[in-house]
Parts: structure tokens; C-alpha cells; sequence
């Protein structure tokens, strides 16, 4: 079957060798790796081979509230 689930390794290192389906932080991003293993050097921001799990937010000293029905949308 080989692997089914993300395996977390933390902060991207560019000397490390990445399987499919690890998953690194990098810049405050979460990536996770896809297709066969990669050799060190391929940063998580090359979407040929990896994917991008969550992106980092921006911090907000302002947050706009609206209402829509029963949706709440927060803008930042």
C-alpha cells in the first residue's frame, strides 16, 4: 500500500531528501510532498512537487465582521 497519511517533518531543510506525503512548515506555510522522493534543494513553493496544505495569514489589527443570512464572513 505504501503510505496512506502525511508524515509531518517540521520546518523545510534544504538538505533533507522528502518522500511523498511529508510534510514541511516554510515561511509560515504548510506544504506537503507529492509524487516520487525528492532529492534536497526542491523548495516546498515548486508546485511540480509539492502541494500546498495551508497558506500563512496575515496578521490583522482590524478585522471587518459581516452578516449574510447565517454566514459570517470576518475580513481582515
Amino acid at each position: 500500500l505504501g503510505k496512506i497519511m502525511t508524515t509531518w517533518k517540521g520546518v523545510y531543510s534544504a538538505g533533507t531528501d522528502y518522500e511523498n506525503l511529508d510534510g514541511v512548515t516554510y515561511n509560515g506555510s504548510s506544504y506537503v510532498r507529492y509524487g516520487a522522493a525528492i532529492t534536497n534543494g526542491a523548495l516546498p513553493t515548486d508546485t511540480s512537487k509539492w502541494h500546498l496544505q495551508a497558506a500563512a495569514g496575515t496578521n490583522c489589527t482590524t478585522p471587518v465582521f459581516s452578516m449574510n443570512g447565517s454566514v459570517l464572513t470576518i475580513t481582515t
